[in-house]
């Protein structure tokens, strides 16, 4: 099965570009979809993966990125100057970024949390894991 031009361009940008999606196809494929159906005033990205948070930036009017790893602004900055790179805990960080959206009125429509990875990230206040 060959893929629209348009999304194959987006899925595999030319050889040497960057950044590269750490997604599945399918996962490319559901995340552009949900944000053309969505677009978003506000965005955020938790986790920040450079090709996702490529399509993220490019649908939405304004885009949060918080990592825990400094360099992610470093390395991304220069390219996504429309972004706004936070570093630091996530779960610290979001009340900010949802305390900017409520002063200046504008809705976050849309979240990609894809943070920590290990079990224990998943650990809720009562120190229970979720069942998956």
């Amino acid at each position: 099965m060959t893929l629209p031009r348009e999304i194959s361009e987006q899925l595999y940008p030319a050889p040497g570009a960057e950044p590269e999606w750490l997604m599945h196809d399918s996962e490319k494929m559901a995340l552009l979809h949900i944000l053309r159906l969505c677009k978003p005033v506000v965005s955020l990205e938790i986790g920040t993966a450079s090709g996702s948070l490529r399509q993220i930036r490019e649908h939405s009017q304004e885009t949060y990125s918080i990592d825990i790893d400094p360099t992610v602004r470093e390395k991304l900055g220069p390219k996504m100057p429309n972004v706004r790179f936070l570093t630091g805990d996530s779960r610290k960080l979001i009340g900010d970024v949802l305390a900017e959206c409520r002063t200046r009125g504008t809705p976050l429509n849309f979240a990609l949390v894809d943070g920590d990875h290990a079990y224990e990230g998943g650990q809720s206040r009562s120190g229970c894991h979720p069942r998956i």
